[in-house]
């Protein structure tokens, strides 16, 4: 079960995001009650380029850094959203995403 700050993560996350912005409250509700808690590794791979992915993350606390073809893009932090589009398009990893922080919780 989540507390409130953790389902207002993955709402705002949602509304932001260009793919699901457009869901509806229940939309979101049902996604936020899929969502848990993963606490990830200093320096862990969450995604790797080339993969199939079928889950999504939420950063609840923490950073990423986003390589692509091995070219840094971003850094991603607290409430990003990312994943998704594998899941949306059933396509592999667009880029690899790893933990830049040395305490890191991801709501998957």
């Amino acid at each position: 079960m989540h507390n409130s700050r953790a389902f207002e993560t993955i709402g705002n996350a949602l509304c932001r995001n260009t793919f699901l912005r457009n869901l509806d409250s229940a939309q979101i509700e049902k996604i936020s009650s899929a969502m848990y808690p993963v606490e990830v590794q200093a320096g862990a791979i969450i995604i790797r380029q080339g993969d199939l992915g079928s889950i999504m993350y939420v950063i609840q606390e923490g950073k990423v850094q986003v390589v692509k073809d091995n070219r840094f893009v971003r850094t991603m932090e607290e409430g990003a959203l990312f994943g998704e589009l594998a899941i949306l398009h059933h396509c592999e990893r667009t880029a690899t995403v790893r933990d830049k922080s040395n305490e890191f919780e991801l709501l998957l």
